[in-house]
């Protein structure tokens, strides 16, 4: 279901952290069984030698440690739809393992006594690959982790430390920034180009609202959250009284524009999270969620009296609106909730009009 609320940007970011999330559960499964044989052939061979080198064993039982406890409560967010909070754990769990990892290559430069790059490396790449982020977050990581070797080294070694020999993690860092900054342009791109479809498929062109075929999912929804969490919704079916002698009458120009405007009032008296829909010619629904009928029929007689108070361009007449209305029950299907508010509209317009029917 597309929550038609958000935003196109904040739909994004709300997919980019659902596939963020995805990919580091998967990560982090591979990762710290891993991390732990590493930890386990250390102390081995710390047995075998009776030498304990303690720079590689506090990087593993860090970099276990906390993927351990990131693994544990990362789903507990992201079932309780906390999404801020698993983006700014994702973050940081990327900045630790980045920087473990830079700490792992710092060790085998000084065990060899000459520039090692494979950890640094490694994990630069694996962070452009796995972790999709803004350009910003991408540029202070990558370069916060380069100062940090760079300074690290100079510091520790000044006997070895020669800056032309820091060529290859210069080059992998360019790699890794290139390579995350044009996929996540490329991915914004393609998600926004996507979006802007989905929009123009379930939006009816002359008046911008959600087209029919949208009602369906829309009801669809709602009736599954019913079910679910027991809350109430009711749907709206309004009418334009008269609608066809207006186009007889002053063509179907004319027609459209008071289409379009009785389309502003619905969507003006209509809430956020409503769903508003053109049905088809002058006909239209609301679906309102978590409302009960007797909150559903205060709408639809708000919508009734501005209609009928309403100076549409164009035209001299005043026009009315007509409007069934039903709340769901726990028996109801797609198609017995929409014939109910159906039969109610019909019972509004043979009764005379300008009338808002319940039940």
């Amino acid at each position: 279901m597309i929550n038609h609320s958000l935003s196109c940007r904040e739909q994004y970011l709300l997919q980019r952290t659902k596939s963020n999330y995805s990919r580091f559960i998967m990560v982090l499964q591979i990762l710290i069984p891993i991390a732990v044989f590493f930890l386990a052939r250390n102390l081995y061979y710390a047995k075998i030698n009776a030498t304990v080198d303690s720079g590689y064993l506090k990087v593993y039982i860090a970099f276990i440690l906390s993927s351990v406890v990131f693994r544990l409560i990362l789903p507990y967010f992201f079932k309780q739809e906390q999404y801020k909070k698993v983006d700014s754990l994702i973050l940081i769990i990327s900045i630790l393992t980045f920087f473990l990892l830079i700490q792992i290559s710092l060790l085998d430069s000084f065990d060899f006594n000459a520039y090692d790059f494979t950890a640094y490396i490694f994990g630069s790449l694996m962070l452009a690959l796995i972790y999709r982020c803004e350009m910003k977050t991408t540029l202070i990581i990558m370069i916060s982790g380069m100062c940090y070797y760079i300074i690290y080294y100079a510091i520790a070694r000044p006997d070895i430390f020669k800056v032309a020999a820091l060529l290859p993690m210069f080059s992998a860092t360019v790699l890794a920034v290139y390579f995350s900054v044009s996929r996540e342009r490329l991915n914004e791109k393609l998600f926004s180009t996507n979006y802007q479809l989905q929009e123009e498929s379930r939006h009816d062109l002359l008046t911008g609202l959600f087209n029919r075929r949208y009602t369906e999912v829309f009801l669809n929804h709602q009736i599954a959250v019913h079910r679910r969490e027991k809350t109430p919704f009711s749907v709206i079916f309004a009418d334009i009284d008269h609608f066809k002698k207006i186009n007889d009458k002053y063509g179907h120009s004319i027609g459209d524009d008071v289409l379009k405007e009785f389309s502003k009032i619905l969507s003006q008296q209509s809430r956020d999270t409503d769903a508003v829909i053109r049905y088809g010619g002058e006909e239209f629904v609301i679906i309102l969620s978590n409302t009960t009928i007797s909150e559903a029929e205060k709408i639809a007689e708000r919508i009734r009296i501005k209609t009928e108070t309403y100076s549409f361009s164009g035209i001299e007449e005043r026009m009315t609106s007509s409007f069934g209305i039903a709340e769901v029950t726990g028996k109801d299907e797609l198609q017995s909730l929409i014939k109910r508010a159906d039969e109610n509209l019909y019972r509004a317009k043979s009764e005379g009009r300008n009338l808002c029917i319940s039940s």
